[in-house]
């Protein structure tokens, strides 16, 4: 006599995150002092602080799913003050922004991954 047992076995996960709007989470980073995401009108502002002069140009990037991004703009660095971009081009849903610093001698360094969720267009 021979049993076979066949087992199967489903593994799901979820993750779930989102920015209140009332929120404005910082990230701190070795190229940047801070990164904040928040809603503004119909589009989306950022705002970022380079920890070094060293920055040539920015690359803002924006993602619908977090894997894929694409890039939205160059900002050039002007200094080591505080840099800001509004994106008006935004849809509803979760939208993923990274910053990718462009130094001088043409190395690059990624800010972390901040996202913010748009439930409608205003």
């Amino acid at each position: 006599m021979t049993i076979a047992f066949l087992s199967f076995i489903t593994l799901t996960t979820s993750a779930v995150a989102t920015q209140l709007p009332s929120s404005t989470p910082t990230v701190s980073v070795s190229s940047f002092k801070s990164f904040r995401i928040h809603r503004q009108g119909s589009g989306v502002a950022l705002s970022w602080e380079p920890a070094a002069a060293s920055v040539h140009h920015f690359q803002i990037e924006r993602s619908y799913d977090g894997e894929f991004f694409e890039t939205v703009t160059l900002v050039n660095s002007n200094g080591t003050s505080i840099h800001r971009f509004t994106d008006e081009n935004v849809f509803p849903g979760y939208i993923h922004y990274r910053i990718t610093a462009v130094n001088l001698d043409g190395t690059t360094e990624t800010s972390p991954v901040q996202m913010i969720r748009i439930v409608q267009r205003k």
